[in-house]
């Protein structure tokens, strides 16, 4: 996120203009700490208004002026409602559809030859050998689609879910210097990924339909007309279905 909105306002700044950035209401616990003074250290904005009800910004607000930054705080305007997470969903949920179904999607079928995954422990590493897999597959009781060892992670991919209950905990157990992750054949149907291209340059947003492990491709429905300078496949986190939110993983869930 961070890295997004430096590329935004670097863009910005290259346009000319007054530049406004509005950061996430996310401003409690370490997470959303680090976020905020690290996106702001790294726009280095000239001011920084701070607008809260009860000193809800007092613990940041502080630390900015400690660093030197000019912090206007004001009021929050009494006529703004504070919504909830459904609030917040339906809202994105609109936003889907207003990217995707108003410009219109194409499908499209792109070679894992031509493209990289990232954003996932996937597509880091090389196909397993055959013996490694019947090995996996003996423990799981079904097939495997699709395992991929790198230096420091497993990917495995299955049919259907292992029918051992030890298969999670023996697979481990045969990797424990790596990290192991686990799906099953369609977790990447609805996900949201982001298209770039040269040097993680912005294309478009689209939405994975299905990953041909067999072919190597991977098939997407996009409002990108031609995707030939797409160059990197970057998964997301959210999962739709009919433009609705149905599922948010945690990043590196595969």
């Amino acid at each position: 996120m961070i890295t997004g909105t430096l590329k935004l306002v670097s863009h910005a700044k290259r346009v000319g203009g007054t530049i406004l950035v509005d950061t996430p209401g996310m401003v409690h616990g370490g997470p959303a700490r680090a976020y905020q003074l690290y996106a702001i250290e790294s726009i280095s904005p000239d001011v920084i208004v701070a607008l809260q009800r009860n000193h809800e910004l007092s613990h940041l607000t502080k630390q900015l002026k400690a660093l030197g930054y000019d912090v206007l705080e004001l009021p929050a305007s009494p006529w703004v409602r504070q919504r909830d997470r459904e609030d917040r969903r339906a809202l994105r949920e609109r936003a889907f559809y207003n990217y995707f179904a108003k410009r219109g999607l194409v499908d499209h079928t792109i070679s894992l030859d031509k493209v990289a995954i990232v954003g996932s422990f996937m597509g880091s590493g090389c196909r397993a050998p055959p013996e490694t897999i019947q090995v996996i597959e003996s423990i799981a009781g079904c097939r495997v689609e699709y395992c991929e060892i790198s230096q420091d992670a497993v990917v495995l991919v299955l049919e259907e879910k292992p029918r051992s209950k030890d298969f999670y905990a023996s697979v481990r157990s045969a990797f424990s210097d790596k990290t192991v992750k686990f799906a099953v054949r369609g977790f990447e149907r609805g996900l949201v990924v982001g298209l770039l291209g040269e040097k993680s340059s912005f294309l478009d947003i689209g939405i994975l339909k299905s990953i041909d492990f067999k072919a190597m491709r991977v098939s997407i429905s996009t409002p990108l007309r031609n995707v030939e300078q797409v160059r990197v496949i970057k998964l997301g986190c959210v999962r739709l279905e009919e433009y609705r939110e149905v599922e948010k993983l945690e990043p590196g869930f595969i």
